[in-house]
């Protein structure tokens, strides 16, 4: 009946691993021409059929999550999480939780929560200096393209201040131990 659709059963989402939102949510999309014909055929289940919208707010929805998606399996995913990728990364989702004027009521409001508490996480000045010196000192980042001008200077500035304290107080234990 439906050749072209793959036959995967539906995910359940579970608040105690990441990702499943968007896994069920992708499952849910790919299943769709199934999912309504079988909701059409029970008469007990037409009130659970979406409507042209709540699929395009869906469609939308793992849209907007794909980047969370991307960004919690890079990390995951990898022996050693790397903090120096979290600004980057942190800086990608920024850009994709910002509302747009095209966007549906629903996903405006997603992305405002979405943003939100990115910021609440992140905005404090030690985790974001914290993730910006991380990733300065990384060669995978060196241009540092995830940070505004003013924050590569401050980034800079600390790191060279840091070496030049370092240096005196090298020379000042030479002068030490000489005298």
């Amino acid at each position: 009946m439906f050749a072209d659709v793959p036959k995967h059963h539906l995910i359940q989402d579970v608040v105690t691993q990441c990702n499943l939102t968007y896994d069920m949510i992708e499952r849910v999309i790919e299943q769709q021409h199934p999912i309504s014909a079988i909701l059409l055929q029970r008469r007990d289940l037409i009130h659970l059929e979406m409507s042209t919208n709540e699929w395009r707010v869906l469609e939308d929805t793992i849209q907007l999550l794909k980047p969370f998606n991307v960004a919690t399996r890079c990390l995951s995913g990898e022996r050693y999480p790397i903090i120096s990728a979290l600004g980057p990364l942190l800086k990608e989702i920024q850009k994709e939780v910002t509302p747009d004027a095209n966007d549906w009521v629903a996903v405006k409001e997603l992305k405002m929560a979405l943003q939100e508490d990115q910021e609440n996480r992140y905005i404090h000045p030690h985790v974001s200096g914290l993730l910006h010196k991380a990733s300065f000192v990384d060669p995978s980042f060196k241009t540092m393209k995830n940070l505004s001008l003013t924050q590569k200077e401050e980034v800079i500035d600390t790191k060279r201040n840091k070496v030049i304290d370092t240096i005196l107080e090298e020379i000042i234990q030479l002068i030490e131990g000489n005298s």
